[in-house]
């Protein structure tokens, strides 16, 4: 039997020329941790060598002996259930889960790692991320969207990092994000909701109480359900721009109380009950304008004031009817 490496981002896969996942081997797949050098060797005949697109549970039965998938597994069409991927260990690209049958994930309790983007999408039945529960890693993006059965995000526990985005919108029964209490750090945008598209029935972001920082942008738009911010007084930092918009009931924001950067703009615009902008006393450094607007109930401006007399900012009003203009002192 002939095999030879692999490589593929920061790791390698041993495989061998005879096929892909003929059968099940004895022998245990291993991962190398990232930086060390070392190869994962996957069984002989366990590994899937290439992208594998699946639109039935018939076509998903192909990977019923594999450990591992090496380029992207994307599922969509007809399927029903994911009993074939009982064994799956490892994808070496992304797993996209889009516009099928599914009500749930089960059948996936094996996958630890996926070293590209993990999308699951446009999902009408799916009420259930829990058969994710040994996921540790992904490699790039997390996206869930337009899954209008989705309650919660349990199932993503185990996910403590998002190298770039993390992105959940358009899951009109979402009313938790219950699933991420172990997130610490997004490298990239963190959007809870789009500028077209929001979570219509999330109340809640105390699942976010680890968080620490956002690299990019954290935007929070379009929830018309989520009254308050709680859950996120850990946050310290955010790369780019915070954008909270659209969000017709909530009061204030108070828990942003550890928020100290932000490297781009602070927008709150069109969130109907914001009554004061109490929390961002904290607030050192904004990189960016300050776009306050449309909030017609915000009178209280003082945390804002305070933070504009300790440090030199830009300052921007809306002058529009339904406005209260921000009036800034000058440095």
């Amino acid at each position: 039997m002939t095999a030879h490496t692999v490589p593929f981002g920061d790791l390698a896969i041993h495989r061998s020329l005879v096929g892909p996942c003929g059968s099940r081997s004895d022998k245990a797949l291993r991962r190398s941790p990232i930086g060390t050098g070392g190869p994962v060797v996957v069984p002989a005949r366990g590994a899937w060598p290439s992208a594998f697109t699946a639109t039935s549970d018939e076509h998903l039965e192909q990977l019923a002996h594999c450990r591992a998938v090496l380029g992207d597994l994307i599922i969509q069409g007809e399927v029903e259930s994911l009993a074939y991927l009982g064994g799956l260990e490892h994808i070496g690209g992304s797993l996209v889960i889009s516009s099928t049958r599914l009500r749930d994930l089960e059948g996936l309790e094996s996958l630890a790692r996926i070293e590209g983007d993990l999308s699951i999408g446009d999902n009408p039945d799916l009420r259930s991320l829990a058969g994710l529960g040994h996921l540790t890693a992904v490699g790039r993006s997390l996206f869930v969207w337009a899954n209008d059965a989705l309650i919660d995000l349990c199932g993503l526990s185990g996910v403590e990092f998002v190298p770039r985005h993390l992105e959940i919108w358009g899951n009109k029964g979402l009313v938790s994000l219950i699933g991420l209490e172990h997130l610490i750090s997004v490298g990239g945008d963190l959007s809870l909701g789009t500028l077209d598209f929001g979570n219509e029935s999330l109340r809640s972001l105390a699942a976010l109480k680890n968080l620490r920082s956002v690299g990019a942008d954290f935007n929070v738009s379009l929830n018309p359900s989520l009254t308050r911010l709680d859950g996120t007084e850990q946050l310290m930092r955010v790369g780019k721009s915070l954008q909270i918009r659209g969000n017709d009931r909530l009061r204030h924001v108070r828990a942003l109380c550890g928020l100290e950067l932000v490297g781009g703009d602070l927008v709150l615009e069109h969130n109907l009950r914001l009554e004061d902008l109490e929390g961002l006393d904290a607030l050192k450094e904004l990189g960016g304008e300050l776009i306050i607007g449309a909030n017609p109930k915000l009178e209280q401006l003082d945390a804002v004031s305070a933070f504009h007399a300790r440090r030199r900012a830009t300052r921007r009003s809306l002058e529009r009817e339904d406005t209260v203009p921000v009036r800034l002192p000058r440095d």
